[in-house]
C-alpha cells in the first residue's frame, strides 16, 4: 500500500529570511539524520522518497512529503515523522496527516 506522510511548517510571528534559512537548513538536515538512521533498521526499504517544498506566495511555509511503501498505513504516521514533527515545534505550528493512494 502507498501511503504519503505531510507535515507542513507555517512560522509564527514576523519571520526574518534568515529565520526561513534556519528552518530549511534544520529541515534538509533532520530528514538526512533520520533517513541515515532509519535505512539501518529494518522498516528503511519502506520509505520511498522525501520530498520538501516550500510555499509560491509564503516563502516561510514549508512542506515535508515522506512516500511510503508499506502493508498498511499508520493513522498516526511514522516515528520518523513524528521526530521530525517534534523538532519543527520551536519555528512555529506544525501539521501532520497521512494520504492513502487510492487503487488505479
Amino acid at each position: 500500500m502507498k501511503w504519503v506522510e505531510v507535515i507542513q511548517l507555517r512560522c509564527c510571528g514576523a519571520v526574518e529570511h534568515r529565520k526561513n534559512l534556519d528552518i530549511s537548513l534544520k529541515l534538509r538536515m533532520l530528514t538526512e539524520e533520520l533517513l541515515s538512521s532509519l535505512l539501518s533498521e529494518d522498516g528503511g526499504s519502506w520509505l520511498r522518497e522525501v520530498k520538501i517544498f516550500h510555499n509560491a506566495a509564503i516563502t516561510t511555509d514549508v512542506c515535508l512529503h515522506l512516500h511510503w511503501d508499506k502493508a498498511l498505513a499508520s493513522r498516526q504516521g511514522s516515528t520518523v515523522g513524528f521526530c521530525i514533527v517534534d523538532s519543527l515545534k520551536e519555528f512555529g505550528l506544525v501539521d501532520r496527516s497521512v494520504w492513502v493512494e487510492e487503487p488505479a
